[in-house]
C-alpha cells in the first residue's frame, strides 16, 4: 500500500520509489504524451536514473517534488504531478504529465488546484509558475482554470514556452 501525500476527490499522489522505473518508462515512452515535451524516452536505464533523481529531490527539497498519481477507485497509475523548481530557477512550478487515456477527465485541473493550495497555505509560497508549449492549448486551459495568468513567452527546458503565474492571494506585495 502506497502512502498518500496528497489527495483530491478522485486521485492521490505518492512519492516515487526505486521500483517505479517501469511506470515512468511507460509514461515517457508514449509519443502522444511527449508531443510537446521532447522525444519519447524509451530506455529503462534513463527511467531508473530519473527515479533516483526524483527520490533525492524529496529529501533535498522538503515539501516539494514530482509525485506518482493514482486513481482512488482503481489504484491505477495515471502519470505524475509536480510542485518543484522551474528549470534552472528558484521559482516553483505546478505541472503534470498524464497517460492519454486519462486526458479530458479534469484530473489535471483537480490535482493542480490541490497543489497550488498546498503551495500557498502550507509552504507559504508567494507565487507559483506554470509553463506549457505554445501549441498545447489543453494545458494552457488547465493553468487558466487553476487561476494562473499568462505573463510572457520564455525559454524553459530548452523550448520556447508560454509562462504563467499565480500569486498567493493571502500575501501582500511590498
Amino acid at each position: 500500500m502506497r502512502s498518500r501525500i496528497f489527495e483530491s476527490k478522485r486521485l492521490y499522489l505518492s512519492e516515487y520509489t526505486k521500483t517505479d522505473a517501469q511506470l515512468l518508462l511507460e509514461l515517457n515512452s508514449d509519443p502522444d504524451v511527449m508531443k510537446y515535451i521532447g522525444p519519447p524516452r524509451v530506455d529503462i536505464k534513463v527511467a531508473e536514473e530519473s527515479i533516483k533523481k526524483l527520490i533525492a529531490y524529496y529529501s533535498e527539497n522538503p515539501g516539494l517534488g514530482v509525485w506518482a498519481a493514482f486513481e482512488k477507485d482503481t489504484d491505477e497509475y495515471i502519470g505524475f504531478f509536480e510542485l518543484a523548481h522551474l528549470d534552472n530557477t528558484e521559482e516553483i512550478e505546478v505541472g503534470y504529465r498524464l497517460h492519454k487515456k486519462y486526458w479530458g477527465k479534469g484530473y489535471a485541473t483537480e490535482m493542480s488546484k490541490v497543489l497550488i493550495d498546498y503551495g500557498f497555505n502550507k509552504l507559504g509560497l508567494n507565487e507559483i509558475a506554470g509553463v506549457t508549449h505554445p501549441e498545447n492549448i489543453a494545458s494552457q486551459n488547465v493553468l487558466l482554470k487553476c487561476g494562473l495568468r499568462y505573463v510572457k513567452d520564455a525559454v524553459f527546458y530548452g523550448f520556447l514556452d508560454k509562462y504563467y503565474i499565480i500569486e498567493n492571494p493571502k500575501r501582500s506585495k511590498k
